[in-house]
């Protein structure tokens, strides 16, 4: 059994919520024990709450940051990049609105 850091279970906590899918789904593709993972997303929801950041009834800390396209020129078929901490999101141009809502959102409640 790997021993991961804190770190790297917020970036798999990322992952499973931006994945959209249920949890035995995520842990029999990912190959990891559903009833660890059900363990390290309530740890770090207890050590977002114990910090005074996100919780399911507060609103999450903010920190607002600037966002640039990669290149000016829209005909461009360069991808925009929105960046922020260890996470990097990268957007054709025609990127689904919803999709990218949904991503923000979760990210929003663990980052």
């Amino acid at each position: 059994m790997k021993k991961r850091s804190e770190a790297e279970w917020r970036e798999l906590a990322c992952s499973y919520y931006a994945s959209g899918i249920g949890q035995k789904a995520w842990c029999e593709a990912n190959g990891i024990n559903i009833y660890t993972l059900r363990d390290r997303l309530s740890k770090l929801r207890k050590t977002e709450r114990d910090q005074g950041g996100n919780t399911k009834e507060t609103a999450p800390n903010s920190v607002w940051v600037t966002v640039k396209e990669a290149y000016e020129a829209p005909e461009t078929h360069e991808p925009i990049i929105i960046g922020t901490g260890s996470f990097e999101i990268r957007l054709m141009r025609n990127f689904d609105e919803v999709t990218l809502l949904q991503v923000c959102r979760v990210l929003a409640k663990l980052c």
